[in-house]
């Protein structure tokens, strides 16, 4: 429940603070660098788990280098957040892509 009113909260902020139609494309860029930080810790516990049977060694991802993307979903209620990333092993050796 905590998590779902950070995010909220950080939202509201980045349509706030970061309204501005002459800055819309860098904009949407904070924002969403700015919900994936704050989900950084939850993604990587996520591919971890799903992986632990899978792989020997536990995979990461590069939440800013590409390959990376988030999809909004509003509702009355809530906010849901669909991230797609590519986790790799070692020197950038993709294991898969997977939505979360």
């Amino acid at each position: 429940m905590i998590k779902i009113k950070t995010i909220l909260v950080i939202l509201f902020f980045c349509t706030i603070l970061f309204d501005s139609p002459t800055y819309a494309s860098s904009t949407d860029d904070s924002c969403q660098r700015l919900v994936l930080t704050v989900l950084t810790p939850n993604i990587e516990a996520q591919i971890k788990d799903y992986y632990r049977n899978k792989l020997s060694y536990p995979p990461t991802f590069a939440p800013f280098l590409g390959g990376t993307t988030l999809e909004f979903k509003y509702s009355e209620s809530h906010i849901d957040v669909v991230v797609t990333v590519i986790p790799y092993v070692g020197p950038h050796l993709d294991v898969g892509k997977d939505r979360i």
